[in-house]
């Protein structure tokens, strides 16, 4: 018969090799207490000679771990994050004109794209997936 020490230690060997990507955010949702501060500070548009439009966006990303009394400690910001553009006035799909999940650097960020569309308005997580403070600013017009 193992002892108690024993049987931890074969439990140990028989779980399946971690994966930081993965476990990462799964600890900050379910065992940590983690929210993210988003915003999107600028968006502008402009209309290039070949129809298409040049769209370039500033976006703030920080993650924080809440400890004790609302403690705020900034942690790595390895979290992949969805950033979109949109045309229209709505959230549906058939206005999301470009798409992505990235690793953003914390601090402020310049995304730079060349699209199809005339884009309308830019989200960093548009659909308000992360737990943000404030989430009212994760989208914004874009200026001409």
């Amino acid at each position: 018969m193992l002892s108690r020490k024993q049987q931890v230690s074969s439990n140990r060997s028989n779980q399946p090799t971690r994966n930081p990507r993965i476990d990462e955010p799964l600890a900050d949702i379910f065992e940590r207490v983690t929210i993210w501060r988003l915003s999107v500070k600028e968006a502008r548009r402009e209309l290039l000679g070949d129809g298409r439009w040049k769209l370039t966006a500033t976006v703030e990303a920080r993650k924080f771990h809440i400890h004790g009394w609302g403690e705020e400690t900034e942690a790595e910001l390895d979290t992949p994050i969805s950033l979109a553009a949109f045309s229209g006035v709505g959230f549906a799909k058939e206005e999301v004109i470009w798409a992505e999940d990235r690793r953003l650097s914390p601090g402020r960020n310049i995304i730079e794209l060349e699209l199809d569309e005339k884009p309308t308005r830019f989200g960093i997580d548009p659909y308000l997936l992360l737990v943000d403070p404030n989430p009212h600013d994760n989208v914004r017009r874009v200026a001409n």
